[in-house]
């Protein structure tokens, strides 16, 4: 009896062994075929170890599914006395309760785990490894990337010596969405391209469509659309070629539409947003197909189907209500809103989203504002305690002098000891109330800083309410001339209301950075006057200035009609060219540029530009800045100014 048992425990262990092989050597062999043979080998099995190793391999497969599944299997293992009172098992179980935790999102707990697995010396090295790569991820969740490195680089370090290629992969790819973050993209391509080197070994075609799919993603941030569609497009094809993996199809056909978007290509971009919806509907949560349903209405009302896209969005809007963390697209969603209902002249159902969207807008800007006074608060905390012990070390050891030379000086000198601690005192307090004061001021400028960011803040509102409303005024305007003026006022606020959106949102209070800045000023006009991106094309050399205020707002309305002229009525009939921006300091000169390769204008229009609006404003910021004009037209127009008022900004960093 003992040896048959013996021999089914052998025969057990053959069986586990060739079903593990056969998980490893092919990468086709489905999940759900892997959970269904180990739940018929758990039944079969009679040895506790055997089960209770069999146990926590089925659970891996339920840990991103079922986590409830996942903590049950966990369990079951943690009852099986034989399994889990063997100390490399119970290892295992506390990292994979852990793990519970981080899919949970309870990162609290799951840190706390972790942290103590990595206190046993003795710990398996693969589990080391396996614990900081959980660690690298979970802290690059909670945006401390520099320590979320160190953790990566210790476990890649472990399976380099194992030779664990695949463990590598995996924290390759982590380390690529870091600085693909950070905006490193020349390194987050390196770590991505190791990561897909290594699954080609393995011929493991997900897991390369995976990686792609991350360098794809890495181009369109870069605005590199066509090198971004190829990419996506060698994802895809890898995706097609082994067992469809649902949810990687889904995140492809997303960011396909996204590209297509993009590039104004709204018909291809509506169809790959309702095949990523069509895959989300049924098995993805409720964020995933909300960004789905907002792709699908961006396409829709880009096409004009604005009834479906309407439809759409009051559909995504239902499936909000149950969802928390969405105030981005939320803020998305009423902007697109705002937007149909202006084009349906429905003016206070405009007013209505707009104001939805701006409450979610200062919502996000808000959330960023709190974790920014949360980090100084702990900044400050710490900072506090250290100057605390530092001060108690230091009492501690004037006591203890003042306590050996009370045993060996005389009464002259305990008097002139007394005498000297009276001083220090006095000292003492004297640099308590200068502490005092330099937190009161300090707190001051915290508090001037935040309101002078507000101050920013509610101006750009208002003069995008203002800019709404000119918008929103045009749509019942058949006059040209007058149509044309209210365009102009609205593109002319626009523009003053980027400055202050740069004021707020940036680090720097006092200054604009100007390249920055231009360049959204510029598409801006662009998108204002619908023009296509083949039709003229847009140059700029914009050197990285910070300038005040009152140098960067006047500067700004000069570019807005310069190059509002150029658009309006340098190319007509729909002829093509390139429009020139450059911005130089020299000797001490700013140095503004724009010209065109456009029809021109002669000498005749060139004295009647005095009587034009646009002119005799351009003239008022001339005489501010004491600029120097100069008109010319050969092959099309180029204006030149010479800026000799100007003042420039070091970036200073707000303490908010």
């Amino acid at each position: 009896m003992a040896n048959g048992k013996r021999l089914f425990r052998i025969y057990l262990s053959i069986l586990f062994s060739l079903w593990i092989a056969l998980c490893c050597s092919i990468p086709t062999y489905g999940q759900q075929s892997q959970i269904d043979s180990l739940t018929s080998l758990i039944d079969l099995a009679s040895d506790p170890v055997a089960k209770g190793d069999l146990l926590i391999s089925l659970a891996k497969l339920y840990a991103r599914k079922d986590v409830a599944k996942y903590r049950e299997l966990i369990d079951e293992a943690q009852r099986i006395p034989q399994y889990s009172s063997i100390k490399s098992n119970a290892e295992r179980i506390a990292f994979h309760y852990a793990n519970m935790h981080y899919h949970l999102n309870e990162y609290e707990e799951a840190k706390s785990d972790f942290y103590n697995l990595l206190e046993n010396k003795d710990l398996d090295s693969t589990l080391v490894s396996l614990t900081n790569y959980k660690l690298g991820n979970l802290l690059r969740k909670e945006g401390r990337n520099d320590k979320a490195i160190q953790h990566l680089l210790v476990a890649n370090d472990i399976n380099k010596k194992n030779k664990d290629k695949l463990s590598e992969a995996s924290v390759n790819i982590v380390l690529g969405i870091i600085h693909k973050q950070t905006r490193q993209y020349p390194k987050a391509l390196e770590f991505y391209s190791a990561a897909f080197e290594i699954y080609k070994e393995y011929d493991q075609k997900v897991n390369m469509s995976t990686c792609v799919l991350n360098m794809a993603n890495v181009y369109m941030r870069q605005d590199s659309l066509d090198k971004a569609l190829e990419t996506y497009e060698s994802a895809l094809d890898l995706a097609n070629k082994t067992e469809r993996d649902a949810d990687l199809l889904a995140y492809i056909y997303g960011n396909l539409s996204n590209l297509y978007s993009e590039k104004k290509d709204y018909k291809n971009g509506l169809d790959y947003a309702l095949q990523s919806y069509e895959i989300r509907k049924d098995l993805a949560g409720a964020k995933e197909k909300l960004n789905s349903l907002i792709g699908i209405a961006s396409n829709q009302k880009s096409l004009g189907q604005m009834e479906e896209s309407m439809k759409t969005i009051h559909q995504a809007l239902g499936i909000a209500d149950s969802v928390e963390g969405i105030t981005q697209e939320l803020e998305n969603l009423y902007s697109l809103k705002s937007k149909i209902h202006k084009h349906r002249d429905e003016c206070s159902a405009a007013l209505t989203s707009i104001n939805k969207y701006l409450t979610y807008h200062d919502s996000l800007t808000d959330i960023e504002l709190d974790k920014q006074a949360l980090d100084l608060n702990k900044k400050y905390e710490t900072s506090q305690k250290e100057n605390e012990i530092a001060l108690l070390k230091t009492q501690k050891e004037k006591d203890l002098i003042k306590l050996n030379s009370a045993k060996t000086r005389n009464i002259g000198l305990t008097l002139g000891l007394i005498l000297f601690s009276s001083l220090l005192f006095w000292v003492y307090k004297l640099l308590q109330n200068t502490k005092v004061q330099n937190q009161i001021i300090s707190n001051s400028l915290e508090e001037k800083d935040i309101l002078l960011r507000e101050i920013h803040h509610r101006v750009k509102n208002n003069l995008q309410f203002i800019s709404s409303l000119l918008g929103l005024q045009s749509e019942h305007i058949d006059d040209e001339k007058a149509l044309e003026a209210l365009q102009g006022g609205q593109d002319r606020v626009q523009s003053m209301a980027l400055i202050h959106q740069n004021l707020y949102q940036e680090d720097n209070l006092t200054g604009v950075p100007v390249q920055a800045y231009f360049i959204k000023l510029i598409q801006n006009l662009f998108d204002s006057y619908n023009i296509r991106p083949e039709l003229i094309k847009l140059e700029l050399e914009i050197d990285k200035l910070n300038l005040d205020v009152d140098t960067v707002i006047p500067l700004g309305l000069i570019l807005n009609e310069l190059v509002s002229n150029s658009l309006k009525y340098a190319f007509p009939d729909g002829r093509p060219g390139v429009i020139r921006v450059l911005l130089f300091e020299e000797n001490s000169v700013l140095n503004l540029i724009v010209e065109d390769t456009g029809i021109g204008i002669d000498e005749e229009t060139k004295k009647l530009l005095g009587k034009s609006f646009g002119y005799r404003l351009i003239h008022v910021f001339k005489n501010q800045l004491k600029a120097e004009l100069n008109i010319t037209s050969t092959q099309g127009t180029k204006v030149a100014m010479g800026i000799n008022k100007y003042i420039k900004q070091e970036l200073i960093q707000s303490n908010v």
